[in-house]
């Protein structure tokens, strides 16, 4: 068992993202077969909690002392927070380490846009500035604090109980505060239960996404291989720049893809997707189909091709638009879809569903496209 103190943060347990694509209606095989296997690894049932978009945080509470711990940002300045500190110093809560999410009351979307007014951190703030902000956030961005965990009570660890222990401990030891609330939780037992709460929360009434734990799990400090995010995935047209072998016994089993920049009439990488997987349209796998149909290759990009770190074993001319699905696109240097060379972008959790031969490689997704959504997909 990992070993935890009082008053330091401890690496949080975070979730994967899963291929599992709600969305698809029919539902596919593969994301029941998925969802079935993660049923039974759970021995029966899973745990289905929602997710609002907000910033994680760590919460030691000893009495009136309170430490906001952030991941990857250190430490919240608590005097921005004074209802969330108010809320925990009112629980009388001894050595408890709680682990949840800051987010703006109304929540959805406009909550993280609340988070990220609120947000300011300690150390990073002088004595005026705090004053200023003081007699404006806290009224016009109201938060609450979403708990989904309790790490330690009364300075007893609690990360070697059950999930379903520590619920229950969480909902003992928060009571009915409006500020400070357990996260809404459902217990599933089929596919089929699950794909109506997506529908409901996230499709619906627009919440993130649901996170899927297993009620008899420990919490394990740092791991990002148990607890399970299931999020919309957004449909892009990405065009097919080059081939990679990857470790299948296929030729190439993966394609470089990316986006179209008119600006400058050009294709910037954005990611690899796996082509080891059935075009419904031929009953191949997509690995085949792919290699049947880009023409000719190429050792060096096309003059009207732009990559960066991350290239394939061999470049084609963009010609083939491939339909993917993608989770997130992230912010990072490895690929070259950029829209002013400063920040750059990439595909996170991505598939391919299907290649559009209805459309030209010019009516491909647009980098100024991939750029807005990554900029509002929360």
């Amino acid at each position: 068992m990992a070993k935890i103190s009082f008053g330091n943060p401890i690496e949080p347990m975070g979730p994967y993202y899963s291929e599992v694509d709600l969305n698809d209606q029919p539902m596919s095989p593969q994301s029941l077969a998925i969802l079935e296997k993660l049923i039974e690894e759970a021995e029966g049932s899973l745990a289905c909690e929602l997710k609002e978009d907000g910033f994680r945080c760590q919460v030691h509470v000893d009495g009136q002392d309170i430490k906001l711990f952030t991941r990857g940002s250190g430490e919240f300045e608590v005097r921005c927070f004074p209802e969330i500190v108010r809320g925990l110093q009112e629980l009388g809560l001894e050595k408890t380490i709680i682990d949840g999410e800051l987010r703006g009351s109304v929540g959805k979307y406009d909550g993280f846009k609340a988070m990220q007014a609120r947000a300011r951190y300690a150390g990073r703030i002088n004595e005026k500035a705090l004053r200023e902000y003081l007699q404006k956030k806290p009224q016009e961005f109201p938060v609450q604090l979403v708990a989904f965990d309790v790490l330690m009570s009364r300075g007893v660890p609690q990360i070697q109980e059950t999930n379903e222990t520590r619920r229950a401990l969480l909902e003992e030891v928060l009571g009915e505060d409006e500020i400070i609330v357990p996260v809404s939780r459902t217990i599933a037992e089929t596919p089929q239960e699950i794909i109506w709460l997506y529908a409901q929360k996230v499709q619906k009434e627009k919440c993130e996404g649901i996170v899927l734990k297993q009620p008899q799990l420990e919490y394990f400090p740092s791991d990002k291989k148990h607890w399970v995010k299931l999020k919309k995935f957004e449909p892009l047209d990405l065009v097919v720049l080059g081939l990679s072998h990857g470790k299948s016994p296929h030729e190439y089993s993966q394609a470089l893809v990316g986006s179209y920049y008119p600006e400058r009439d050009v294709y910037q990488s954005l990611g690899f997707v796996n082509l080891i997987r059935e075009n419904p349209a031929t009953g191949n796998l997509f690995a085949d189909d792919i290699g049947s149909i880009v023409g000719k290759k190429r050792r060096t990009p096309p003059q009207n091709v732009e990559v960066r770190t991350k290239s394939p074993d061999i470049y084609v001319n963009p010609a083939v638009i491939l339909e993917v699905q993608a989770m997130n696109i992230d912010r990072g240097n490895d690929f070259a879809c950029s829209v002013d060379d400063k920040t750059f972008y990439s595909l996170r959790i991505a598939y391919v569903r299907g290649i559009r031969e209805d459309k030209k490689a010019e009516q491909a997704t647009t980098t100024d496209f991939v750029a807005a959504y990554c900029k509002n997909q929360r």
